[in-house]
């Protein structure tokens, strides 16, 4: 198992937003919207290299999500409510800079590994019509 820990990938900040981090042997999520927060952790796999975050929109204004170690697929969680705006902090990638999105770290909470590569993808059904979550 990994003995690294630390923000991966934070956006947002302590009013809302997301973040993916490393913490005892865990890979662990959090999404706070305005303060209603949503957790999920999975235990890391040995020797992991590779950590995944799957996130599904639904029509209703929630998603389901899923952690993923190397090719170990964590359950399926819901996130009851998804804001279409979040917190106007940024992005940052290994740390978190600002106020922290959780409650569960100091910031920055610096990753004390390296991150080679991250990739955010955006697949589903590609639509002309704009779909609003705070209509």
């Amino acid at each position: 198992m990994s003995s690294f820990e630390g923000v991966l990938v934070a956006y947002g900040d302590s009013t809302s937003g997301f973040v993916i981090f490393l913490k005892n042997e865990n890979v662990n999520y959090e999404y706070n919207a305005g303060g209603q927060k949503t957790k999920s952790s999975l235990e890391l796999t040995k020797k992991c290299n590779k950590i995944t975050f799957e996130f599904q929109l639904e029509e209703n204004k929630s998603a389901s999500a899923r952690l993923g170690s190397n090719n170990l697929k964590g359950e399926w969680f819901k996130i009851p409510r998804v804001f279409s705006f979040l917190a106007l902090s940024g992005m940052d990638i290994g740390k978190d800079s600002l106020s922290p999105v959780s409650n569960e770290y100091k910031a920055p909470f610096e990753f004390t590994g390296e991150i080679y590569h991250l990739l955010i993808e955006l697949v589903g059904e590609k639509s002309n019509e704009p779909f609003l979550l705070d209509d």
